[in-house]
């Protein structure tokens, strides 16, 4: 740090001065009559017969087609996008903690949480950073009352190893009871300071006002967070009720046929429980 010379009161007499220079120059600008900004503003702007002899082509919008597949019982979208050579692949679970009792709406909540950072059964959650940052491989989860998602992009080249990571995480997620106890120590802390912010106390008051007991009004409480309703059995319960087949709907984007990606989705379903 550069000290001015001095000392202290030296910096407050030339605070004192800056100060002085800013207001003088703030009452100076405010005393200029507004056509002072205006010099040759009409004479910048280009006149209309210049805009109307700009030609314009036509706008071409090529929408592309979307295809539904049955696989397995499950509904696929399939897309043939051949700009890239890039797969996305989405999958949209019909469920989520307004579908289930309050005793499991702290699961509910945090099941995308764990879902991203805890890892599965088969591949913990630092193997599955290392694939994902090696491959240049995008997971992402996410989900609200009525629905759980999950998404993953990847060069086409890495997509069977892809789906068989992704697929593990969304069959036989891990629910590690330290990142279960990380999770909940955090939303402790939320609630505990969830007066300090108005905004989202207005927010949430409201719709406890609205919708009372209801998915909608729900808010997180410490009695939520209780150790019986986030044990590891918990989370698995959910779990079952939520990723399942019969809840499953996916979209494929990429340059494959469907002929090429019917085997990869029948491989992603086979041994996943209902």
């Amino acid at each position: 740090m550069t000290r001015l010379p001095g000392g202290a009161r030296a910096f407050d007499r030339w605070r004192s001065r800056t100060t002085k220079v800013a207001r003088c120059a703030a009452v100076a600008l405010a005393l200029l009559p507004v056509s002072a900004f205006r010099v040759g503003a009409q004479d910048a702007l280009p006149s209309r017969p210049f805009l109307d002899s700009i030609a314009v082509p036509p706008l071409a919008v090529d929408p592309l087609e979307v295809t539904e597949y049955e696989v397995g019982g499950v509904t696929v979208f399939h897309t043939v996008d051949p700009a890239l050579p890039l797969v996305d692949v989405l999958a949209h679970f019909g469920g989520g903690y307004a579908r289930l009792p309050r005793e499991m709406y702290a699961a509910g909540t945090a099941l995308p949480a764990l879902l991203s950072s805890g890892g599965s059964l088969r591949f913990d959650a630092q193997e599955v950073d290392r694939f994902t940052e090696g491959f240049a491989v995008q997971l992402s989860y996410g989900g609200s009352g009525p629905a759980v998602t999950s998404s993953m992009n990847v060069l086409e080249e890495h997509l069977d190893s892809a789906l068989v990571v992704w697929g593990s995480v969304l069959r036989e997620p891990a629910f590690d009871p330290d990142r279960i106890e990380l999770w909940v120590g955090r939303e402790r802390e939320s609630v505990r300071r969830r007066a300090d912010d108005p905004g989202a106390l207005a927010f949430s008051e409201y719709n406890r006002l609205m919708y009372g007991d209801h998915p909608i009004g729900w808010e997180m409480t410490l009695d939520d967070l209780v150790e019986v309703r986030t044990r590891p059995e918990v989370f698995r319960e959910v779990h079952r009720r939520i990723l399942c087949p019969e809840n499953l709907t996916l979209g494929v984007v990429g340059r494959a046929p469907f002929e090429e990606i019917r085997p990869r989705v029948e491989r992603l379903l086979d041994g996943w429980p209902p």
